[in-house]
């Protein structure tokens, strides 16, 4: 390209613009059409077996609030329009359940707020739960489900924390109001690039396990911090009834996704979870 005797100038321009061209053409193609998601099993697709990808835009806006109508931080995303709220406190594994827990709730004539941010669950975030706990302290007959990714934390910062949570629950229950704890939720590493190539070659999806034991050890230290609180109403969840059984936990079972990448709940998964809260609660449902 250096040699101008070789190629001349005019004919370098051009073979770089129509290059450049044919780049921007086929990348507008792809946006254009999606990414060409007709070329992707409908059971591979995130937005299929992941609500919050079903529900980007939501997710953008109340949960890691990004792009047009971004909120500010002490404002939290309400959905539905009925008298009775439940509040939603967590991370990015409690907002994979709240859409499926929105649908549950509205026909029971509930509303759901969704206190969740990503990398916050109660007591990671101090600007994020002020903000939650504006609103926390003043309830009254009203419930609140706290959980996320408890099992990443040491013993020594669980311990750290336990006063905030111990504050917080105090009030709760002292002015009428239901807690539910969900626990937390096994990981299994689930590769979402290779879901497609293996549904094509082998005609359907791959158990994907791991070692219950290994969540045993793990989630002890969360275990042992969510046990410490007790009372009549404090309700408790437990994930793992769904995920494992005696020897081992499942990412996918039987063709079926039940985690989205690595310890986030699919949709499947979130409807038994969400199921699970209200019938904990003794909330019927149609």
């Amino acid at each position: 390209f250096r040699n101008r005797e070789k190629i001349k100038r005019g004919t370098f321009l051009l073979a770089l613009l129509s290059a450049t061209v044919l780049v921007v053409a086929i990348n507008w193609s792809i946006i254009a059409n999606d990414g060409y998601k007709e070329r992707v099993p409908e059971l591979a697709l995130r937005e299929t077996y992941d609500d919050k990808f079903a529900n980007v835009e939501l997710l953008y806006k109340c949960h890691q609030l990004k792009g047009v109508g971004r909120i500010a931080g002490d404002e939290f995303c309400t959905f539905g329009k009925h008298d009775k709220n439940v509040y939603l406190v967590g991370d990015s594994h409690m907002v994979s359940i709240a859409f499926k827990l929105f649908e549950r709730l509205d026909k029971v004539d509930m509303n759901l707020v969704l206190m969740t941010r990503d990398g916050a669950m109660f007591g990671k975030d101090e600007f994020v739960d002020n903000a939650r706990l504006k609103i926390l302290e003043s309830l009254k007959d009203e419930i609140v489900i706290f959980g996320g990714y408890a099992h990443f934390e040491t013993k020594e910062y669980l311990g750290g924390i336990f006063p905030k949570y111990e504050a917080i629950f105090s009030k709760l229950k002292e002015n009428g109001n239901r807690i539910v704890i969900v626990y937390p939720i096994p990981e299994t590493e689930i590769n979402r690039q290779n879901l497609a190539g293996e549904y094509e070659e082998n005609g359907h999806l791959l158990d994907k396990v791991s070692d219950r034991r290994e969540f045993n050890k793990k989630t002890k230290a969360a275990y042992a911090f969510y046990d410490q609180f007790e009372g009549d109403n404090i309700y408790r969840v437990y994930p793992s009834e769904f995920f494992c059984d005696r020897t081992q936990c499942y990412g996918v079972k039987d063709g079926t996704i039940l985690i989205s990448d690595f310890d986030h709940p699919s949709k499947v998964a979130a409807v038994w979870i969400a199921d699970k809260i209200l019938s904990t609660l003794g909330l019927s449902r149609m």
